[in-house]
């Protein structure tokens, strides 16, 4: 969309500004002595627009947070569970946004990406889902957008932790007898969720049930089964030991 406004400085010069705006692209402003040569800039950029921005031989040099807005608007709509991504867009906004993003390292994406994991205390599964989602938006601007030729994230190491890795890291809970195993379960569990400032609602979806279940699992007259405690155990990693 377009905009043309006339303008009148101080010692009464008249002139005309052009304003061309496209969802996912910076805006273009220029100012000209006349009407007639401001909307004929319009119409020509108008025209030469496909060629400008989408060519693969005319790579246009934009921050990354740009890419980052248009995918928002083009391509998060299509996909299902998109509210889970906001928390990718937050992070790689805030930290590389207003980098070029075709100049962007593999180094300085990992260096990141390690970076956050200290600071928040988050897995290595954890932090390949960050990566996996910048990688996804290079990969949707080399196919759709023609805006780059390679993905730096091909060079970054994502390799996702073996299930035996992850097991072996968590803290063990061991009890004699079922019933003292449920109630130190519970309590672990109880006690794992306000470290992490989760509500019992996010810590059910955590869980991969509803409040109501979760709440019968860790409550005071808990219950829970067999599978139960395995799928609380696996989403706040606790390992589990019968004895």
């Amino acid at each position: 969309m377009d905009y043309i406004r006339k303008r009148e400085n101080k010692n009464g010069v008249v002139s005309f500004r052009v304003q061309i705006r496209k969802k996912g692209f910076p805006r273009v402003n220029r100012s000209f002595k006349t009407e007639e040569e401001a909307r004929a800039f319009s119409l020509d950029f108008q025209k030469s627009f496909s060629k400008v921005y989408e060519s693969p031989l005319e790579i246009p040099r934009l921050p990354l947070g740009i890419w980052i807005e248009r995918y928002k608007e083009d391509i998060l709509p299509k996909k299902s569970y998109k509210t889970r991504n906001y928390q990718f867009f937050e992070f790689w906004q805030n930290s590389l946004g207003k980098d070029v993003a075709i100049d962007i390292s593999p180094l300085k994406i990992e260096l990141m990406a390690d970076n956050l994991c200290k600071e928040r205390g988050l897995s290595k599964e954890s932090r390949r889902k960050y990566l996996l989602f910048l990688s996804s938006l290079y990969n949707t601007a080399i196919k759709d957008w023609k805006w780059a030729k390679s993905n730096p994230l091909w060079n970054v190491n994502m390799k996702q932790p073996t299930e035996k890795e992850v097991y072996e890291k968590r803290k063990p809970i061991e009890c004699p007898g079922i019933e003292g195993f449920k109630k130190d379960f519970c309590l672990r569990v109880e006690q794992l969720r306000k470290e992490k400032n989760l509500s019992q609602a996010q810590a059910a979806k955590l869980c991969g049930m509803s409040k109501t279940t979760y709440q019968h699992c860790v409550g005071e007259r808990a219950n829970p089964s067999i599978d139960k405690i395995l799928k609380i155990s696996n989403a706040f990693g606790i390992k589990v030991i019968f004895s």
